[in-house]
């Protein structure tokens, strides 16, 4: 029964969030700028958890090749205590307006730790990360994300993060036909 709460609790958050950030893409005004991005997070994992936060670094690959906006990415991420996930997924980006970026990203990560236990080796990762353009394309945000087992595992404790996000473009977006 405790599993099953927790898993609508979990369903519950997501839709929040959902309705929370449809209103985004309904007011986004700018067009995104799709580019090879590279990104460098920094912060804290394990921080809606009863035991203390660990600190948590990560890299990752923005392509530009989209569909309708979507774009893939990979990435890894470490912590202090010797856990670790890569895996790859898709983003999307709203710009709300011309220096702002809201990003959604998810996708499938494999996990290992001798620490935190989450249930499985396969866990997904989702996020929502806000960046504000600085110079020349370069983004400082924060990103809070989400890793779970999404039920597959015997226990699906989940855990969140919250992190600081740099966003570099290494490509410039070709310029928009007038």
């Amino acid at each position: 029964m405790s599993s099953r709460r927790t898993s609508i609790h979990g369903l519950a958050r997501r839709l929040l969030v959902g309705l929370l950030l449809f209103p985004l893409a309904i007011l986004a005004r700018g067009e995104p700028k799709f580019t090879f991005e590279t990104v460098a997070t920094f912060g804290q994992i394990g921080v809606a958890d009863d035991e203390p936060t660990d600190t948590v670094a990560g890299v990752e690959i923005r392509l530009p090749h989209n569909w309708h906006g979507i774009r893939p990415w990979f990435g890894t991420s470490v912590s202090d205590n010797g856990t670790w996930f890569a895996g790859a997924g898709f983003v999307y980006d709203f710009v709300p307006s011309p220096d702002w970026v809201v990003t959604l990203g998810t996708g499938p990560f494999y996990y290992e730790s001798d620490e935190d236990e989450l249930g499985f080796d396969l866990e997904f990762y989702s996020f929502v990360e806000v960046t504000r353009r600085l110079h020349k394309d370069v983004r400082l945000g924060l990103r809070v994300g989400h890793l779970s087992n999404a039920g597959l595992g015997r226990i699906n404790p989940g855990t969140e993060n919250v992190t600081l996000v740099l966003v570099v473009p290494l490509s410039r977006a070709p310029p928009r036909a007038m």
